[in-house]
Parts: C-alpha cells; sequence; structure tokens
C-alpha cells in the first residue's frame, strides 16, 4: 500500500508539472495502466520522469539497485471513444481477470484503481472522470457505468492492436466533449499548432539547424 500512495503522489505532481490530465488508472503487482491526455509533445518525459521516480523509491527503501520496470513504456494514441470505454473497463477488471478479486462487487474493496471514482466512492483531485462519464451516458442514459462493466466482453479486445492506418486517430474535436474540457482541449491544440508553425518558420530560415 505503501508503494501504490508513493506511485499515485509521483504521479499527480508530475500531472500537474507537465499540465497532463488523468482519464482512468490502475496499480497491479508489476505493472500499471493509465488513461492520459497529453498537453503537448512532453509526453514522453513525462512518463521517463514518473518511472524514474519511482524506480528511485524503490531502490531506496528496498536497498538495492536495479531496474525497477523491464521495458519502457508502450502508449497508443487514440480519440475513438469506443476504444477509450473498452479501454476503461478493460483497465477497471485487471484485478479481476487476475484473480486478485473474486466478483464484480469485490472489486469495490480494490483502492488502486479508478473504478471507485466512476462509482462516485472516491475521488482524486487530480482524477477527470467527466469526460468519459459523458461518453458512457450519450451510449444510453438508462445505463449505468456499473452495467457497462458488468456487461463487458473483453475476449475480442485487444487495448495494443494499432492498424496501419491509425483509424482510431482523427482531427475533430468529439461533439459529446463540451464545457471546460472542450475549451482546454482546444487551447492545448491552438498552443501545440502555434509552437509547430514557430518551428517550420525557423526551420525555412537560412542558416537554421535542422534535427
Amino acid at each position: 500500500d505503501e508503494d501504490c500512495v508513493k506511485f499515485l503522489s509521483i504521479l499527480s505532481k508530475n500531472l500537474q508539472k507537465y499540465d497532463c490530465r488523468c482519464y482512468g488508472f490502475v496499480l497491479m503487482t508489476n505493472h500499471y495502466h493509465l488513461i492520459l491526455r497529453p498537453s503537448d509533445d512532453s509526453f514522453s518525459s513525462m512518463m521517463r520522469r514518473i518511472n524514474t521516480a519511482f524506480a528511485q523509491y524503490i531502490n531506496k527503501s528496498r536497498k538495492r539497485s536495479n531496474y525497477v520496470f523491464s521495458d519502457r513504456f508502450k502508449s497508443i494514441p487514440t480519440r475513438d471513444q469506443n476504444y477509450l470505454l473498452n479501454l476503461l473497463l478493460y483497465i477497471h477488471r485487471n484485478p479481476l481477470e487476475a484473480g486478485m478479486v473474486k466478483s464484480i462487487e469485490e472489486l469495490d474493496s480494490y483502492k488502486w484503481s479508478s473504478h471507485s471514482c466512476y462509482r462516485g466512492e472516491m475521488s482524486y483531485p487530480w482524477l477527470n472522470t467527466n469526460c468519459l462519464r459523458s461518453i458512457f451516458s450519450s451510449i444510453n442514459k438508462q445505463k449505468t457505468y456499473e452495467a457497462f462493466l458488468s456487461e463487458y466482453n473483453g475476449s475480442s479486445f485487444n487495448p495494443w492492436q494499432v492498424d496501419e492506418q491509425c483509424d482510431r486517430v482523427n482531427d475533430s474535436l468529439p461533439e459529446i466533449v463540451t464545457g471546460e474540457e472542450a475549451t482546454w482541449i482546444q487551447a492545448k491544440v491552438q498552443k501545440c499548432a502555434e509552437k509547430q508553425q514557430k518551428r517550420k518558420k525557423l526551420q525555412e530560415k537560412p542558416n537554421v539547424l535542422k534535427r
């Protein structure tokens, strides 16, 4: 439990530092899953800092010196709403599929995921549940998050499967995303566009080193 508390503390600090939003998470015994929306292209730097800080904590607390995570983090970019919903249900069911809890009901007692936050039983100041909640309700307003979770069949869902055409990615903002969330996203998209335009102008000038 102390290790999980420390990891979430590191995550929280870096989400704030890099202005990144978290929509879901689960901590397992040897890995973790996050659903994140970065605000710019510093995502890799943020993940490196999170993993490095946690590894330093583990090594110091265990009086050891070695890697904690065997591989570099893996990420899938997407704006596909169905994929996001399946991904949230997939990561929330991880403790159940791994046998760490015995039933959907017992997931409520698993502290180290955002499942209880989507049930409205707890919250973190750095966790944003409104965005995916709105997508759930847009599919079927009569159905609760718990109903989606209990009916979820993840046998055909592969969170790491990406086709060559990247069909999950598009340039439009889903209509369901409104209010403060839409304002935040549009501001970040505009900031990134301005940054790319500035970089392009610099590269068009003579004697500017390109990389």
